[in-house]
């Protein structure tokens, strides 16, 4: 089945103010409206407004209950907790931005125009802070006005086969950042919706192969003016204003951070992902270091990889091996003794980590612990 993804911005009530007096969004069409209604749309790409009188379709995806169920036999989580080291380019583990000054500007800089409802916050990291918290205290929508909200405008990226979005945007500074399911990126105007730009990362991983991609993406992070998002094996960075690579970072924007680590144990891997590794999370950003971990649930992976990745140069600086393979890896004086026999699996990283910048601990949750 043809799944169409979007995302949509839900407004209180139905006549908020817009500049020049217009109504929250512009009236469609007859034949446009019915076509909204029947659950039929029109282009794949580009801004799409829905009015409130129109009737909104039922969800065309299909039911995901087999892989919630596939998903769940690998059983409770575990985790990773590691320290923080120093950065790249000298720096101490200072919190982020410095001070509460600092982060009460970041919260204050995004306007949406609507009206009286223009206080808002941005949300420059996958789960909003360092702490994963995604908790903000705007109260413009509660309990008492949940029930009222209404599109006010829909963006579709595009029409991938079969595969589920499971991307969080990130706001800064007006603009929304998400990922389609490989990876690829697209920046939209905050207040209405319109592409500003987008970066397709299967062009620089051969098109449909599989080699450097996987149909499943939790979106961007961002840091010091740029955008990162992690496809397939490989981490790119983006100008968060035009969306170019940048040119510093790896080989053009792009980063073989995975390899870089297996060829270091395994020196005629040519391929992160024919070993199964690849990423599915979104990365962290602090103090100019990029943190992230690799998972494949399906594939028998020795041990999932926490990497630390330069913000500039897309160089690793340090790595972690959730399951130890020798006395090589930190932590085989604990787990060498309670594994026997076979091969040591399991270990792969699904969620974005969280950090304490004054203990200077970085924390990551640990999952299937052995494929079958």
């Amino acid at each position: 089945m043809r799944l169409q993804r979007a995302l949509a911005v839900l407004a209180i009530g139905t006549a908020t103010a817009m500049p020049g007096g217009s109504r929250y969004a512009p009236r469609m069409g007859a034949q446009t409206r019915t076509l909204a209604a029947r659950g039929e749309s029109p282009a794949a790409f580009g801004r799409r407004c829905i009015p409130a009188d129109c009737v909104a379709p039922s969800s065309n995806i299909p039911d995901i209950a087999p892989h919630r169920a596939q998903d769940a036999r690998w059983g409770p989580r575990s985790a990773v907790v590691a320290p923080l080291r120093r950065g790249p380019h000298g720096a101490d583990c200072a919190p982020w931005g410095g001070s509460a000054g600092r982060l009460a500007a970041l919260r204050a800089t995004l306007d949406f125009h609507h009206g009286p409802l223009a206080t808002t916050v941005n949300w420059p990291l996958h789960n909003l802070d360092l702490a994963g918290s995604r908790y903000s205290t705007l109260d413009q929508i509660n309990r008492s006005n949940v029930k009222s909200l209404v599109p006010r405008w829909l963006f579709q990226h595009g029409v991938i086969d079969g595969v589920s979005n499971q991307t969080t945007p990130i706001i800064v500074d007006g603009m929304m950042y998400v990922t389609d399911s490989r990876g690829s990126v697209y920046a939209v105007d905050a207040a209405d919706g319109h592409l500003l730009w987008s970066y397709d990362v299967t062009a620089r991983l051969g098109g449909g192969a599989r080699e450097g991609y996987v149909f499943r993406n939790r979106g961007v992070t961002y840091g010091d003016g740029v955008v990162y998002t992690a496809g397939g094996s490989f981490i790119f960075a983006l100008d968060a204003k035009t969306g170019k690579p940048i040119p510093t970072f790896g080989q053009d924007g792009q980063a073989s951070v995975i390899l870089d680590v297996l060829t270091e144990r395994y020196t005629d891997v040519k391929a992160a992902i024919s070993m199964g590794y690849w990423f599915t999370t979104a990365p962290q950003f602090f103090n100019g270091v990029l943190y992230i971990g690799s998972t494949r649930s399906e594939s028998h992976i020795p041990g999932g990889h926490v990497l630390a990745v330069d913000a500039k140069t897309g160089k690793v600086l340090w790595h972690f091996n959730t399951i130890p393979q020798d006395e090589k890896d930190q932590g085989w004086d604990v787990a060498g003794p309670t594994w026997v026999g076979g091969e040591r699996n399991g270990g792969g990283i699904w969620e974005t980590a969280a950090i304490d910048p004054e203990l200077g601990m970085l924390y990551m949750a640990v999952g299937n612990p052995f494929g079958d």
